[in-house]
């Protein structure tokens, strides 16, 4: 983060908490740029976690308890997909990754 409490790209987003992170990544990403996304009747910028989880193929319960910081099963197919929907950069990709406790498949 930088002084304005913005994410540098590239950068490791040192001990941020994983639903901090989340949060921070769904509010910076424009829905108006997601092909299909449906974008009328919006209240603000950014993803919701609807949107995300619609992205990923999962249900908002999953993709929710994955951003309340949740300990559960969470596949690597998963967070790519969280990944890609959020359009991280291989820093946050890595962050993702190191956040949640995951258990080999």
């Amino acid at each position: 983060m930088d002084s304005r409490g913005e994410w540098v790209e590239g950068r490791e987003p040192d001990g941020e908490p994983l639903p901090a992170l989340l949060r921070s990544w769904r509010s910076r990403t424009n829905p108006r740029k997601i092909p299909g996304l449906v974008t009328t009747g919006r209240r603000g910028n950014g993803l919701t976690q609807s949107d995300v989880a619609r992205l990923a193929g999962v249900s908002v319960r999953w993709y929710g308890a994955l951003e309340r910081g949740i300990d559960a099963d969470y596949s690597t197919d998963f967070l790519d997909r969280v990944s890609a929907a959020l359009r991280l950069s291989p820093a946050e990709r890595r962050a993702l990754y190191l956040r949640p406790r995951l258990r080999s498949h």
